[in-house]
């Protein structure tokens, strides 16, 4: 991957070793455009047909050597929540789609598209008790320098490039049309602990707006001088109170993923399941279209599912050059 310059920000076609792909992200997307398209909705597809065509938009775009998928760890089931028990509570569906219906329809395509992802030459990475994102830095931090391209709109991932200059990350949200987002011009993490985060339900500092709070990131003695104020106060329990630097220290440790209290074992895992070897069986994603009476599916497998048979090819090859 070239480096990225401002003008080469626009869409453009290229080539990068690792596509990483947060897969909760990606499926949550599909089930939304599917609510709202109603011509989609007319034709009776499965909403997987949209997940494979996003799949299919990566490919076209990044031409990976290889595509990994990372899942969630269920949202009552993270580490995070021992620390913060509202952590991402709150968390809600569209006025098109219900709580429930929301739900049903991500279990369905987690568990079709686990199955399918299998057996297309990707691999896919889970541990109980993680997010998507503590495993996506584990592998970035293992694959320095490799080129790496993240496809995800949580903006917790800034946090990477900003560290790592061989990972960008591609964001669907983007107002700009952009490939990738542009890389923070301050430390997002220490920016984002002093606002808050309502998307994740983690509270900043009353009345710390995005100024106040870039001034508190770039100037650590200011930072102190805040610390010790009165000013360091927060809404506990709809009362505003005193925090000083421990509401600082805790968003800290929610948001940093460097400081993720299990990064060793999640390095450990990624590095495992990285070099496992990968399979493209078309006969198995043709059982599972039947299984699952994925309408749509089978017309779209030649232009949205054979291209991936390349990865397997190519990793194959890799391997015997080794040998």
């Amino acid at each position: 991957m070239s480096p990225v310059t401002p003008g080469s920000l626009y869409i453009i076609f290229m080539k990068t070793k690792h596509l990483l792909i947060d897969a909760k992200n990606m499926l949550y997307r599909a089930v939304y455009v599917a609510a709202y398209d109603k011509a989609f909705q007319k034709s009776g597809h499965h909403n997987v047909n949209i997940v494979l065509h996003f799949l299919s938009d990566f490919m076209n775009k990044f031409k990976p050597e290889q595509v990994h998928i990372f899942w969630d760890s269920p949202r009552n089931n993270t580490w995070r929540k021992e620390i913060e028990p509202t952590y991402k509570d709150g968390r809600g569906g569209n006025s098109k789609i219900s709580d429930s219906d929301l739900g049903d329809s991500i279990n369905n395509l987690t568990e079709v598209c686990t199955f399918l992802f299998r057996n297309m030459g990707i691999k896919q990475y889970y541990r109980d008790n993680m997010e998507a994102d503590d495993l996506i830095y584990a592998f970035c931090k293992i694959n320095s320098p490799d080129d790496i391209a993240i496809a995800s709109s949580d903006t917790d991932l800034l946090q990477i490039p900003y560290r790592y200059p061989n990972v960008k990350v591609h964001s669907h949200l983007s107002k700009e049309k952009l490939l990738f987002e542009e890389v923070p011009e301050v430390d997002p993490v220490i920016l984002k602990c002093f606002v808050g985060d309502k998307s994740d339900n983690l509270p900043g500092y009353y009345r710390v707006g995005p100024v106040k709070a870039k001034v508190l990131t770039e100037d650590i003695e200011e930072r102190d001088k805040f610390f010790k104020s009165d000013k360091a106060v927060a809404k506990v329990d709809g009362e505003i109170k005193r925090v000083g630097v421990d509401r600082f220290k805790k968003n800290l440790l929610m948001i940093d993923l460097s400081l993720c209290p299990h990064l060793l074992d999640n390095m450990m895992h990624v590095s495992r399941r990285q070099f496992k070897p990968i399979k493209f069986d078309l006969k198995a994603i043709r059982e599972l279209i039947s299984k699952y009476k994925l309408r749509g599916v089978t017309a779209d497998i030649s232009r949205y599912i054979a291209p991936f048979k390349k990865l397997v090819r190519d990793s194959n090859a890799s391997r015997n050059s080794y040998s």
